[in-house]
């Protein structure tokens, strides 16, 4: 009877295939991290954005002022809609949730001449009424209005101003951004370095 010779590979083989491998990973991880760091930017900014327009459209429907409220604590940062109008997030208000090392900061952003005329909103930018940043709050028309105190009375008003959200991912440094016209126009922006492109 003839008997098979069984071929394998060898020590070396092997250990060339691993060392193959470990230096592929090593060029891929930074490559992947780094995509998984912006997609984290882009999905906050975008989730922002949504906020801004279910705020706009629960403002509509239950005919009230709604607003946006953003909370940094506790952890993690949330970008919700105070549908009761007390200007707190309560545990029944919509939340939306960014992700881990993103944050609504306007704290050294990019300036804003890059994105044209219709997004100047100085000296507004970005908003901060009454003490809290990036809080919005939209009529039952679906209008961005402003607070009024005029001796004893408060009232709102139609705003007529552009707000700029600003939006950061905190490892990287890239940044993001979302406009909203006085006509309600809501528009995702992104930073590429020397300009703000629409993303």
């Amino acid at each position: 009877m003839r008997r098979c010779k069984q071929r394998g590979f060898s020590l070396a083989e092997v250990l060339v295939v691993v060392a193959i491998f470990l230096v592929l990973v090593a060029i891929a991880i930074p490559n992947v991290m780094r995509s998984i760091r912006r997609y984290q930017l882009e999905s906050s900014v975008r989730s922002v954005a949504n906020a801004l327009l279910r705020a706009r459209y629960e403002a509509i429907r239950r005919n009230q002022l709604v607003t946006t409220v953003y909370r940094e604590t506790p952890a993690p940062p949330v970008y919700g809609i105070s549908t009761d109008g007390n200007l707190t997030l309560d545990a029944d208000d919509p939340l939306i949730y960014l992700s881990t090392n993103v944050r609504m900061t306007q704290t050294g952003s990019p300036a804003l001449t890059t994105m044209g005329a219709n997004y100047d909103c100085a000296p507004n930018c970005p908003p901060e009424p009454s003490g809290s940043p990036y809080r919005i709050t939209f009529s039952s028309r679906g209008t961005s209005m402003q607070q009024v105190t005029s001796g004893p009375d408060n009232y709102w008003i139609e705003s007529g101003r552009v707000y700029v959200l600003f939006v950061n991912h905190q490892l990287t440094g890239e940044w993001a951004a979302v406009t909203l016209t006085p006509a309600g126009r809501i528009r995702v922006w992104r930073w590429v370095g020397t300009a703000w492109t629409p993303a």
